[in-house]
């Protein structure tokens, strides 16, 4: 994985500069290096979250191998009976983060934040819009947005639980979207939707960053 992340500093890995090709043999060997890493991966948080939460869990942790398309990226894709799940959200960066975003494939799951020895109820909301699988077949995309009490530290984690009930819906509406709304913020940004332009897909916002605001 170390090797691989090298490679993939390489100029035309940054910037996208390179041909279509290069790019698909990047993602290959970044794919490949989480695969072979993933057992690794598991064993760690495990060991993180034993110690953090002292809970245990009897089956290995897996990951989303893709987090910009869509849950059947995700192992909540094989959660066909809808069991409770457990997720452990990883903040890689050097700054504390306190907004989560996961893959769904609906709005009907409660979502409860590991604080203080126990699992405690957190409000969420779940954004859904038409999309294609790998298959260009039409389906819904959703993504479960979660804003923290706490932050999660810099390479710090945090355990969630979601579990699914048919009586909740906290799907955002279309309609509930609005010019002057806050699309989302942190200690550092804050994002105000300004409008959008369907015709030529384009989103316009405001973001307000340290007392200094761009467009």
């Amino acid at each position: 994985m170390l090797d691989v992340l090298g490679i993939n500093q390489h100029h035309d890995a940054v910037t996208g500069t390179g041909k279509q090709a290069v790019a698909d043999d990047y993602a290959h060997k970044l794919y490949v290096g989480m695969d072979i890493n993933s057992d690794i991966y598991s064993d760690a948080i495990e060991r993180k979250i034993q110690a953090q939460t002292g809970t245990q869990h009897s089956s290995k942790w897996t990951q989303c191998f893709q987090t910009n398309t869509t849950y059947l990226d995700c192992p909540i894709a094989d959660n066909t009976d809808n069991k409770a799940m457990n997720v452990v959200v990883q903040n890689p960066s050097s700054i504390e983060s306190s907004s989560i975003k996961i893959a769904v494939p609906n709005g009907k799951y409660d979502v409860s934040v590991f604080e203080d020895s126990e699992f405690k109820p957190q409000a969420s909301t779940v954004a859904c819009h038409a999309d294609l699988d790998a298959n260009k077949t039409a389906m819904t995309s959703c993504f479960q947005h979660i804003e923290l009490a706490k932050a999660i530290a810099p390479k710090d984690f945090a355990l969630l639980k979601l579990e699914y009930n048919e009586n909740t819906d906290n799907t955002i509406a279309e309609s509930d979207l609005a010019k002057g709304d806050s699309i989302g913020s942190d200690d550092n940004i804050k994002l105000t939707f300004k409008g959008a332009d369907a015709e030529n897909s384009i989103i316009y916002f405001e973001q307000i960053k340290k007392n200094a605001n761009s467009v």
